[in-house]
């Protein structure tokens, strides 16, 4: 492979793709197809940074596709993370709670008990 043919390929990878780009701007003046087209883009553009200075041919677009979904699955993993431990922790205060309400219950329970076992003794007499 000629240097002039490793220039090419490297040039043509670094370009967005028009023709996903055209698809979504065909209908101007709407602000939704403008945000999609330049998701697009971005999306490419960071697929695409980790081959910039390398051969394409050698680093393979699976690379760049594992790279992206390894940091979305990253951040996908950390706010489930963070999700379960925000419902452990509610699931813990729902539990000291029922725990506190039961042993007051018991008390009163205890409470009453105790009474009448003392006025049964001061009728025994």
């Amino acid at each position: 492979m000629d240097k002039s043919d490793q220039s090419d390929l490297s040039e043509n990878t670094k370009k967005p793709p028009e023709n996903l780009t055209r698809a979504f701007l065909l209908k101007d003046g709407e602000i939704f197809w403008l945000a999609l087209s330049a998701k697009i883009s971005a999306a490419f553009l960071i697929l695409q940074a980790g081959t910039i200075g390398r051969n394409p041919a050698e680093s393979g677009v699976f690379e760049g596709f594992s790279h992206f979904f390894r940091l979305l699955l990253v951040k996908i993993f950390l706010s489930i993370l963070v999700g379960f431990l925000i419902v452990s922790a509610g699931f813990l205060i729902l539990s000291a709670d029922a725990i506190r309400e039961s042993a007051s219950s018991l008390i009163v329970s205890a409470r009453r008990k105790g009474e009448l076992f003392a006025l049964s003794l001061l009728c025994a007499d």
